[in-house]
């Protein structure tokens, strides 16, 4: 049995055992011929088990700091497997079914999560014949990631937001972000801390204060629905079919909850319309906002579901594209003057790197907004609720 991507023997080995315990409460040892450590996520740790007979599944140590109830989280998990197993797949871009779901795999002893002195293990089924990207390079991946965001949303069309569990009460509500964020600058920061970096974040933070409140006012108001959202529709939480730019799955669902389309639509185009390297960049004030990604994103999205956006969400769509990066830059930054003890890291200074590529995709969305409201004006005519 081999274990690939991970550094320092000691390290290995420990891990390697830690893994293989989890592993066996899910499939026989003796099956298994290797268990690779997939990604460099921020939140769970997450490896490949492959048997001998082909057969594959994701092991996940999940955790617990940021999903304190991981009950809630697989409970959710559960619904949503079999309310979509119950509706036709979507037929998205081609002439066949392109959803996929990631089900959960019970332990030998039926668990759907494993509660050991090491962390908290799941496993889920791989799906196969994949491939994750790192930025999109062509218009039609990026319209293939509206189709599926869109295919997510009217599936969950049909469930009752309230069915769900919120699994991360508070989750892109900017004021309480904000709110942490003042909490923490106002009792004091290191003066290691304090360099260029720290000087601009702080002062482009005060800049925009007044932003923050904009998708939770127009909510309470009644503007904006709650639904089912995804929370975190990043290109990298995106399957596409390994031999195609066909999307087939949007996976990481721990953070589907009630919530604002906005929500969705802000982070997926904060992600993929960054051509310059995603949430880590060497040289963040290379970072801008591809307005041309965005159009074929939204297109994709309309085309797949015309009339799921409403004419209140086309009047805050712009207000979603600048605040959902702004409020992961605050959140990142404020994990820089914490310490790191959010988002997993490999350097102290980490942090505020990805703090500053956000801030950066901010203020390019801002120079663009003229265009950007055209944009979102020449769309809605595709047929808002």
């Amino acid at each position: 049995m081999t274990i690939g991507s991970l550094q320092g023997s000691f390290f290995r080995c420990a891990l390697l055992k830690n893994v293989k315990n989890a592993a066996e409460h899910f499939v026989s040892l003796e099956e298994v011929s290797s268990i690779v450590q997939l990604g460099s996520g921020n939140v769970h740790d997450t490896f490949l088990v492959t048997c001998r007979s082909g057969y594959k599944l994701i092991l996940q140590r999940m955790n617990r700091d940021v999903f304190p109830d991981i009950s809630r989280v697989m409970e959710n998990l559960f619904f949503l497997s079999e309310y979509y197993s119950q509706i036709p797949a979507p037929h998205l871009t081609g002439e066949e079914p392109c959803w996929q779901f990631p089900s959960v795999v019970l332990t030998k002893n039926g668990q759907s999560f494993l509660d050991l002195q090491d962390g908290c293990w799941r496993a889920l089924r791989y799906i196969d014949d994949t491939r994750i990207l790192e930025k999109i390079d062509n218009l039609q991946v990026a319209q293939e990631v509206g189709h599926v965001l869109a295919g997510f949303h009217k599936m969950g069309q049909g469930v009752e937001a309230s069915r769900l569990h919120d699994t991360l009460p508070g989750f892109h509500v900017t004021p309480l972000y904000l709110h942490h964020y003042e909490t923490v600058i106002n009792a004091g920061v290191d003066t290691s801390l304090q360099g260029a970096g720290f000087a601009f974040c702080r002062d482009f933070i005060e800049k925009r204060k007044s932003i923050v409140t904009v998708l939770e006012e127009a909510k309470e108001l009644g503007k904006l629905a709650v639904q089912v959202i995804h929370g975190d529709p990043k290109l990298e939480n995106i399957l596409f079919d390994a031999g195609s730019d066909k999307a087939v799955a949007l996976i990481d669902l721990d953070t589907v909850k009630p919530g604002l389309i906005l929500y969705d639509l802000g982070d997926c185009l904060r992600s993929c319309c960054n051509r310059s390297g995603g949430e880590e960049c060497d040289d963040p004030g290379c970072v801008s906002f591809d307005l041309s990604i965005c159009r074929a994103v939204l297109e994709g999205y309309l085309a797949e579901g015309a009339g799921i956006l409403s004419l209140f969400d086309y009047e805050y769509l712009y207000e979603a594209i600048r605040l959902i990066p702004f409020e992961l830059g605050m959140r990142f930054f404020t994990d820089y003057l914490e310490g790191n003890v959010y988002f997993k890291v490999g350097n102290e200074e980490q942090n505020l790197k990805r703090a500053l590529v956000q801030f950066h995709l901010v203020a390019s969305i801002e120079e663009q907004e003229g265009d950007l409201r055209e944009l979102v004006e020449e769309l809605s005519s595709w047929g808002a609720r």
